[in-house]
């Protein structure tokens, strides 16, 4: 676990291409049972980082690494869970998501989609209200 705590430290650092390097990593340290070998406190980190980077990124490189993540985290309960009741400043997984959805690049639609339904199918429907609640429908 210490070397994911620094890799993932550095998912924040400036460099798109550096950020975007690490969430391609972080698709392939995410198999299996994840959830078993890494703190609550690394993924929760993860998650808050990966919502900020997700919120500023420019290239389509990264955008996409870090949706890749994303979906990895989103299978599990407890991960959705922190998501969705976390706020990163003004930023929030809804928020990050609705940017996605009506961008132009199908790519990010399509992800963004397949992170959205896999949220919704957790818990018996528990955050179908929220989801109906947020920003995401362009209230």
């Amino acid at each position: 676990e210490p070397l994911l705590r620094l890799i993932c430290s550095d998912i924040d650092c400036p460099d798109e291409e550096v950020q975007s390097s690490i969430a391609f990593i972080m698709v392939y340290v995410l198999i299996g049972p994840w959830e078993a070998t890494l703190s609550p406190a690394l993924l929760q980190n993860l998650g808050k980082d990966l919502i900020s980077v997700l919120n500023s990124a420019k290239s389509q490189g990264l955008i996409l690494n870090a949706l890749a993540v994303l979906k990895k985290l989103v299978e599990s309960d407890d991960m959705v869970h922190y998501l969705i009741k976390m706020d990163v400043g003004k930023d929030s997984v809804m928020s990050v998501l609705k940017k996605l959805l009506v961008s132009k690049k199908e790519e990010f639609q399509v992800a963004s989609v397949t992170v959205l339904s896999s949220i919704v199918n957790k818990r018996e429907g528990e955050y179908c209200m929220i989801l109906l609640q947020s920003d995401l429908l362009g209230k």
